[in-house]
């Protein structure tokens, strides 16, 4: 899988400005729309949050209201990946991804909009129960889903409920260091 990367601009005149790149590994983008370059539309209720880059400060806005943060301390930079840490997104939702990596001002930040998908929003734990403890059942379900639904097998491969199996725990080590950026 490739994951996306997004750059951080100074948005301040004069000749300090600086830049700064990070990837976001999860939620991969399912389409973009025309406008909406910035816009990850999202199929899944609990979306996994992978970062390449650790972050300094991560937020979830949802009607112009901050409904979730984390911050870094000093010697604590944010590590991921995260498990969607509000309400599960249902259809017609839309929240605002804002991020600040490591190394970006403080006030200097990248939005990312997520979009409920129109048409269905498949439940983790659903899917997890229906899965159980059959770890053949798990690598088949991820494998079956990492290219129409990439974000399902994300979400299934970093899942608390997955068997434990040390094929699954090199698959998400193989997935975060070997991914590569676009």
């Amino acid at each position: 899988l490739r994951g996306e990367t997004f750059i951080v601009t100074d948005n301040k005149r004069g000749e300090n400005k600086y830049e700064n790149k990070f990837c976001m590994l999860s939620p991969l983008v399912k389409e973009k729309d025309f406008l909406g370059a910035n816009t990850r539309y999202i199929s899944i209720d609990k979306p996994v949050l992978i970062f390449k880059e650790a972050l300094n400060e991560i937020s979830i806005i949802k009607n112009n209201k901050v409904i979730w943060e984390k911050k870094a301390s000093l010697n604590n930079n944010i590590i991921t990946p995260l498990k969607w840490p509000v309400r599960p997104i249902e259809i017609n939702d839309s929240y605002i991804l804002r991020l600040r990596p490591v190394g970006s001002p403080i006030g200097q930040f990248r939005d990312i909009r997520l979009e409920a998908d129109t048409n269905e929003i498949k439940k983790i734990k659903d899917v997890e129960n229906l899965l159980g403890k059959n770890g053949f059942k798990w690598a088949e379900i991820i494998n079956k889903n990492i290219e129409k639904n990439p974000n399902l097998s994300i979400a299934l491969l970093f899942s608390d409920k997955i068997p434990s199996n040390d094929i699954f725990v090199r698959t998400k080590n193989k997935f975060i260091n070997d991914s590569i950026c676009e």
